[in-house]
């Protein structure tokens, strides 16, 4: 089987690519990220399908993995050539397997072939065998062992019936498992054991029943006796609980009343306490918001100063007077402005030896005209016409002409400077190094560079506006803090004259203030909490006074304490009755079942005999066809292991001569005398035991036809020898299979 060339009008990444294959071998050379693998995927999905899946794993849902990055058609198709015959597969995926579309040509005859399955009923190969084997991907995920790959090499070596044998065995595993579970609980033999189990010990409570009867009903007996010793004694300790708890909740009325009396007289000496503070002239709301409202503006005012001081940028002003200490007026700027504007404004001419001026006159330029007018008819002529001979002899006159019109130019005497022209460039230049002197000499008194003058002009004249509008500034601050601290003055006298008749000097503000609003608070708290004690005292005041004395030392806890314990043994034995009871009529009931018992379990025991035996055909028959089935699989065994160290040696010599290989495709290697498991060796040697495996495999699977080899990438965790020797290994199996080798870097790549 060979891959002809395929067409992806969206899948993955990919999107419109189409691709041409190589018959033999075909390297796809891409960086990381182009779509290799996915391109892998593409041709697997095209030659088994894609099926769906509800794993939210993308590595275990290739559907999910690979639905378009774009909108647009899921599929494309792939054109194959097969036992000598040329097909193509289309294929395109719609959001549920319903919806898929599936058509298979026959290329010779452009007509549709209807079989859903025609490359794996062909090569008989499927597309599990198919990622075991030929398709070997760069990290080798996927496990060789495979029933169907077994299942095959054996339908190579013998022509027995494996199929048959297989649901022979499939059986076999039934009907163990229906009798008797490979793990844990379960089966009929199980449940009969259990049940037989169950029947013996039903039996034998049924006798101990009858023998335990008598001694429970007299238990039972004795135990209602107790309870109603018991009930009698809960009633008495009830009733002096209760007088006890009777006097002390009368005793608690009272220590309430006497405990109100005094919270009243306490909340009246704080009253009197935050008055006196006043001195009996508490403010009222109006002072209050007078003495809050100054408070707020005495802050905000020094805020609004300790702002003004901070924006005023002291340093700057420093710094620019330190610039211009030598001293500048508003007319020495505009004078050396105009003279900078003069100097721009000056040209210096050049004054070359000679200049020369060629004149053109009219009928000059008339000619050159006339010259291309009669070249161009003499090309066109000789292009259009069958006649050619006029026109060669105008484009000639059109030649002639030119050539005389260029010379007559050239010739006419070129005109030269004057001597005035040259003395009036001299001054010129000498006013202008004047102008260029004055405004240096200006600009380095104030450090600036004499490179770029207007730049440093610029720049000293910005240095100057902005020390102007600083002096202004500072002139506007000060009248500002004036008046900031002419109010902060009159709040401040304000706040001291009213709050030193409650507070002692120096006076914060602040806390003085928020200290009187806190005791005019809990005042009004206080007045509502002792109007509402007042309205209460007069009912407190009618309740009687609690008779009884003598129960005021009587301790309740020993009382609780009995009273507990004998509720808690009344109600233990209350439910021991039950459940003797309860037990009697149970024991009762099994006694009655018991020869109906009997003879079930005489059943259960026949049954269980019955399918022991069973069991014990089923397990030895399974054994035979075991044995049968290992010694059939150990034949491939054999070429399987030429074949994977003939591969192993093109690559690392004879390393891996002393390779086994077991029926499930585990393989290890001797060393030192004791078998190694290839998990042991670098990740390196293991891609290459990995690889020679699955060209192995391919080699001994396939005798009529080869379907192609895939490699995405495998060599990337080789050395370079290794991956030299491996990548001439690819050139030499590809005259026997078609090798399609996707790569992502030119060192591995095949040239």
């Amino acid at each position: 089987m060979k891959l002809i060339r395929c067409y992806i009008e969206n899948y993955g990444k990919l999107h419109q690519f189409s691709y041409d294959f190589d018959p033999k071998l075909s390297t796809i050379l891409q960086e990381n990220g182009w779509g290799k693998t996915t391109l892998t995927s593409f041709i697997k999905a095209m030659l088994f399908g894609l099926p769906t899946s509800a794993k939210k794993d993308l590595d275990e849902n290739e559907r999910a993995k690979y639905t378009p990055w774009q909108a647009g058609n899921f599929g494309g198709w792939l054109e194959f050539e097969l036992k000598g015959k040329n097909y193509r597969v289309e294929r395109f995926w719609g959001e549920k397997q319903s919806k898929d579309k599936y058509t298979l040509f026959d290329l010779s005859t452009n007509k549709p072939i209807s079989s859903p399955t025609f490359v794996e009923d062909t090569l008989k190969l499927n597309a599990e065998t198919f990622e075991r084997s030929t398709f070997i991907g760069h990290n080798f995920s996927t496990k060789i062992k495979n029933d169907s790959i077994k299942e095959r090499l054996n339908k190579l070596l013998d022509n027995m019936e494996t199929q048959s044998v297989n649901k022979i065995d499939d059986k076999l595993k039934e009907l163990i498992t229906s009798i008797e579970h490979q793990k844990g609980k379960g089966g009929k033999l199980w449940e009969l054991t259990q049940k037989r189990d169950l029947l013996e010990t039903e039996i034998k409570n049924c006798e101990i029943a009858r023998e335990n009867a008598e001694k429970m009903s007299i238990e039972n007996e004795n135990n209602k006796q107790k309870i109603a010793q018991i009930t009698e004694q809960i009633t008495q300790l009830q009733a002096k609980l209760q007088a006890t708890n009777d006097y002390r909740v009368e005793q608690e009325k009272q220590k309430g009343i006497k405990q109100a009396f005094d919270e009243v007289q306490k909340i009246k000496s704080e009253i009197e306490v935050i008055d006196k503070f006043f001195k009996n002239s508490p403010p009222d709301t109006a002072t209050i918001n007078s003495v809050t409202k100054a408070q707020n503006e005495l802050k905000t005012l020094e805020n609004t100063l300790e702002n003004i001081k901070n924006n005023t940028s002291d340093k700057e002003s420093l710094s620019l007077k330190n610039y211009f200490k030598n001293g500048l007026t508003e007319q020495e700027l505009n004078k050396i402005k105009e003279k900078n504007e003069k100097l721009r404004n000056i040209s210096i001419p050049s004054t070359p030896a000679k200049n020369v001026i060629t004149k053109r006159n009219l009928l000059i330029y008339g000619a050159d005209i006339l010259a291309i007018i009669l070249v161009v008819m003499g090309v066109l002529g000789l292009i259009l016409s069958s006649n050619s001979i006029p026109f060669i002899f105008i484009a000639i006159i059109g030649v002639l002409i030119g050539g005389l019109s260029f010379f007559f130019t050239f010739k006419s005497p070129p005109q030269e400077i004057t001597p005035t022209q040259i003395s009036s460039n001299k001054a010129k230049n000498q006013d202008y190094a004047k102008l260029k002197q004055e405004i240096s000499d200006f600009v380095s008194k104030f450090g600036e560079s004499t490179t770029n003058l207007n730049e440093s002009i610029i720049t000293i004249e910005t240095k100057f506006r902005l020390l102007q509008h600083i002096q202004e500034s500072e002139v506007e601050q000060k009248n500002q803090i004036s008046e900031i601290q002419r109010r902060s003055d009159l709040n401040q006298k304000f706040l001291e004259n009213y709050l030193s008749q409650f507070y002692n000097s120096p006076i914060n503000f602040a806390n003085a203030i928020d200290d009187m609003l806190k005791k005019l608070q809990k005042k009004e708290f206080l007045q509502e909490q002792l109007k509402a004690k007042e309205a209460a005292l007069p009912q407190m005041d009618s309740i009687p006074q609690a008779t009884n004395a003598a129960l005021s030392d009587v301790d309740i806890k020993p009382i609780q304490a009995e009273l507990i314990k004998a509720e808690k043994e009344k109600e233990q034995l209350t439910q021991a009755n039950a459940q003797l009871q309860s037990k009697i009529d149970n024991l009762l009931e099994e006694a009655s079942a018991s020869a109906k018992n009997k003879l079930i379990l005489n059943e259960t025991n026949e049954e269980i005999e019955m399918l022991s035996h069973k069991l014990n055909i089923a397990k030895l028959t399974q054994n035979y066809l075991k044995q049968a089935s290992a010694n059939l699989t150990g034949k491939y065994l054999f070429p399987i292991t030429n074949s994977f160290k003939k591969y192993a040696n093109m690559i690392v010599g004879n390393i891996f001569d002393n390779i086994s290989i077991d029926t499930d495709f585990n393989i290890a290697i001797e060393n030192m005398g004791e078998q190694k498991n290839a998990k042991y060796y670098s990740l390196g040697n293991r891609d290459i035991i990995e690889l020679c495996m699955r060209l192995a495999l391919a080699e001994t699977l396939f005798d009529e036809e080869n379907p192609p080899i895939i490699l995405d990438d495998t060599f990337s965790n080789l050395d370079d020898e290794k991956t030299q020797k491996s990548l001439e290994l690819v050139r030499q199996i590809s005259n026997e299979f078609q090798v399609i080798y996707l790569v992502c870097h030119s060192s591995r790549a095949i040239k």
